[in-house]
């Protein structure tokens, strides 16, 4: 299905258009700190988004995570914050 393939490219180049300004605002905005911040971005390996997501957050010793943004174009499938509150 080559208008799958294309889909799921297009998605993929906006994922990582959208990691990499994330990226460059939380450098941004950790420049300097007393403390060392870290910024992660994780190839998924897992059964879904929310599984790879707690195994990288197991790990963490504070977890900072937002509201969720629902004007955001990808917020039902990379925005939930409700599934890592534990």
């Amino acid at each position: 299905m080559p208008m799958a393939g294309s889909l799921a490219s297009q998605l993929a180049g906006a994922y990582r258009d959208e990691a990499m300004r994330a990226t460059a605002a939380f450098e941004s905005a950790v420049s300097g700190l007393p403390f060392v911040p870290e910024w992660r971005l994780v190839q998924g390996h897992q059964r879904s988004y929310a599984h790879d997501l707690l195994n990288e957050l197991r790990t963490s010793d504070l977890i900072i995570a937002s509201q969720r943004h629902s004007n955001w174009d990808y917020a039902d499938i990379f925005d939930m914050p409700e599934a890592i509150a534990l």
